[in-house]
């Protein structure tokens, strides 16, 4: 069954030598690759990797290596390259960790290691394993909840009983960057800048409960961190004890069985002083035939600001979105959606301020997007 192979690839992409790699040195070596090329139209303004003139695409490709020189030693790193026009760097590291297996129920992560968010935390890049060509950008997008990875030390593993049920855990502490892209300056100048990197200290993790049901997986997953201070804020004395304390929780559901797939997320995000986040989405996808895959999508997510009062479509997003899908096989598959965006929240002109003041920002959006994506 395809929702089998689906289940499988995704359980071997969390291990350290992903299902159906490439294995070379008798499995002392295993390779991946997975990516793919999109593009985007929209009528109005720019979202993901759509604009008005379609010249936003993308194409990406990622490799994940993993060597054994040991049993129980893993070496796990991810390389991933994206050909965006603004993306300013090309080619980074997702990941690049030591894993150490005392058992099924214990492996201890060291370095850059894969963050244990949701449903799709470690398989953003990966689009062999959802019907959509894009993550929903409410959680995995620019919302300043999802990050790729942590900068640490990270303890997995897994159990179950005799009656059937299992446990998957993750638990981590160390270092967090995620990328923040705000329209927020429009309405509230003292948030700062649009567009740049927040580096946070932070300690979370998830538990995934496994109830003895075929295809049904139960997720809790969050990190509770404070910014870190900037070199401006060290040299002016700034105290520490001033960094804004902060937490991300979540639940996650999803269900595959027969051909048909259920994912269902919601997030909070909460920062002392700051905004608060709420965002959730439900994703329908359902095979008709054997290669023909039909996909549906609602998204919502609203922002809270501390120095805002009222309401603004800045501060909202709500997509319904479709999907159909054609697979050559379960590693290569033409998608192409279609989503009607309400709010600006991810949605918005580059000249967004000036936009907004003017009157002329549009809060409504119709986004196309085309492309294939490939995994080995």
């Amino acid at each position: 069954m395809r929702t089998h192979r689906i289940a499988t690839a995704i359980a071997g992409l969390l291990l350290a030598a992903p299902a159906g790699a490439v294995e070379l040195a008798d499995g002392k070596l295993a390779i991946n690759g997975f990516g793919g090329v999109g593009v985007g139209l929209t009528d109005k303004n720019a979202y993901d990797l759509a604009n008005p003139t379609g010249t936003r695409g993308a194409a990406d490709f990622s490799l994940a290596v993993s060597a054994r020189p040991m049993e129980r030693l893993a070496l796990n790193t991810q390389l991933h390259f994206n050909l965006r026009a603004d993306i300013e760097t090309p080619a980074i590291f997702d990941w690049s960790f030591a894993e150490w297996t005392f058992n099924d129920a214990a492996r201890l992560r060291i370095g850059q290691a894969k963050m244990p968010l949701g449903i799709y935390g470690e398989l953003e890049h990966v689009g062999t394993l959802r019907p959509f060509f894009s993550l929903p950008q409410g959680i995995y997008g620019p919302a300043e909840i999802y990050t790729q990875s942590y900068q640490g030390v990270g303890l997995t593993g897994h159990v179950e009983n005799a009656a059937g049920w299992g446990l998957d855990y993750d638990a981590f502490v160390g270092n967090l960057f995620v990328e923040v892209h705000t329209p927020f300056a429009a309405i509230a100048p003292e948030t700062g800048a649009e567009q740049h990197l927040q580096h946070f200290q932070a300690a979370g993790g998830r538990i995934g409960l496994l109830p003895p049901v075929e295809g049904l997986r139960l997720l809790a997953s969050g990190y509770y961190g404070r910014t870190t201070r900037s070199e401006e804020s060290i040299a002016l004395g700034e105290p520490a004890e001033d960094l804004n304390p902060f937490f991300v929780v979540g639940g996650s559901a999803e269900y595959l069985r027969s051909g048909f797939s259920a994912r269902a997320e919601y997030f909070y995000r909460g920062e002392e002083g700051d905004e608060t986040v709420n965002s959730g989405y439900l994703e329908l996808a359902y095979f008709v035939t054997e290669k023909v895959q039909l996909g549906a999508r609602g998204e919502l997510s609203v922002t809270s600001l501390v120095d805002f009062e009222g309401e603004s479509p800045l501060l909202v997003h709500r997509a319904l979105g479709g999907t159909i899908n054609y697979w050559f096989t379960p590693g290569f598959v033409v998608k192409l959606s279609y989503d009607n965006v309400f709010g600006n929240r991810f949605a918005y002109p580059p000249d967004v301020e000036a936009a907004y003041a003017e009157g002329r920002l549009k809060n409504r959006t119709n986004v196309l997007m085309a492309g294939m994506q490939f995994s080995y």
